[in-house]
């Protein structure tokens, strides 16, 4: 459809801000909203061309009585002149109209950008303009907008650290202690439906080591795990499993191209944007660089290729993708904060407040959205306590 088609949608009523449109040459589906100057065009009344003011008397009486002598043009020449004339002026017209568009649309394109740690006049109003739509139904029944609450089931698990779920919220695995002679470990906990509370956590034994294991991605359906292993010299591991009532196999090293710890470089948070896609941190401390990244495979049993970096204006957060690439999360002590860009060309912008630490404490390392991003699990001692206090797993709706 045309721009303008799309216009006309808009003023019967037929094409709604929270529709999903997408570009011809795109395979990302936007909301209508997104797309630049539709609905402002939509709500401006339509321009219409003056009425044609017929000729007076006079005018007529001076035309026909000219002067002898005065040649007036033939109405051959005449037509001709007018076309030019109007091609000329219709050329210009819609060469402004097309630049003060580009123009517009690049500025329009901007995403606020407050300060990270700063709640910004109207805050709450961009916040609106660039979060996912409100889900008809909610990924966590009866749980409290804007009011963070334990994760049923694993209240009293203290450390807990870098929670993960599989899409349908049913198996969550984590970092925490318990594991004698060892430091952090990855468990497992399930449950029958999202209502339930989690059973009781499992250790993870093929993952088990004593090194820090941390900062787990699984896959949707449950049977790939990836994970970081060390504080020093960080490494990526990979495990699988054929069916989720068995264990993860025994992990192998998974090493992006170009990493060599030698040289003072570290990984960190791993996570799965799809079944062919890997995202992480890439930090180079002798340049006290960071970069996100992600590295792409041909299918589940291929391996990674070389990882490009991921357009991020501030690439220092652990971020969390939303599946439709369009928003990024993170936590930091004042709160959960939203990055967002228009199109996935775009880079993301600065982020902004979405949840400040009086909802959900003092966010420690970083967080999981639920896919329809209406829902957020992460670690905090909680609100109204201080950072370092307790590591324990929250969730809270907003």
């Amino acid at each position: 459809m045309t721009f303008q088609e799309m216009v006309e949608l808009v003023r019967a009523g037929k094409l709604h801000e929270d529709d999903r449109v997408r570009g011809e040459m795109s395979s990302q589906w936007t909301a209508a909203r997104d797309v630049v100057g539709l609905f402002r065009t939509a709500t401006s009344a339509p321009v219409r061309a003056p009425a044609r003011e017929a000729p007076s008397e006079s005018r007529a009486v001076q035309m026909h009585e000219q002067p002898v002598g005065t040649q007036s043009p033939s109405p051959k020449r005449f037509r001709v002149a007018t076309r030019v004339w109007t091609a000329i002026g219709g050329g210009f017209l819609i060469a402004l109209v097309a630049a003060v568009s580009g123009w517009w649309s690049t500025r329009s394109a901007r995403f606020p950008a407050p300060q990270l740690g700063k709640v910004a006049p109207g805050a709450g109003g961009v916040v609106e303009a660039i979060r996912a739509p409100r889900p008809k139904t909610p990924s966590v029944p009866n749980l409290q907008e804007r009011s963070a609450q334990p994760v049923p089931g694993l209240e009293r698990r203290d450390p807990a650290f870098s929670p993960c779920l599989t899409p349908d919220l049913r198996t969550i695995v984590f970092a925490g202690t318990g594991n004698p002679g060892t430091g952090y470990d990855l468990y497992l906990a399930t449950r029958a439906d999202i209502s339930l509370p989690f059973d009781a956590p499992r250790l993870i034994r093929t993952c088990a080591s004593p090194e820090t294991d941390a900062y787990p991605a699984i896959s949707a359906d449950g049977l790939e795990l990836i994970f970081a292993r060390s504080d020093s010299a960080p490494q990526f591991f990979r495990c699988t499993r054929r069916s989720i009532s068995e264990e993860f196999g025994q992990p192998k090293v998974w090493a992006p191209a170009g990493y060599d710890p030698a040289k003072k470089q570290r990984i960190e948070r791993p996570q799965l944007l799809d079944q062919r896609r890997l995202a992480f941190c890439f930090v180079d401390l002798a340049a006290d660089t960071r970069r996100m990244m992600a590295a792409e495979r041909a299918d589940a049993n291929s391996p990674f290729g070389r990882a490009q970096e991921l357009p991020f204006s501030n690439p220092w957060p652990l971020y969390y993708l939303a599946e439709s690439g369009l928003r990024a999360y993170h936590g930091t002590s004042e709160g959960i904060f939203l990055a967002a860009r228009r199109q996935a060309s775009d880079p993301f912008g600065e982020g902004t407040v979405l949840l400040g630490a009086k909802v959900t404490g003092p966010v420690d390392g970083p967080l999981w959205v639920a896919p329809q991003e209406d829902v957020i699990f992460y670690c905090s001692p909680g609100p109204g306590k201080e950072l370092g206090s307790g590591r324990r797993l929250w969730m809270v709706r907003y």
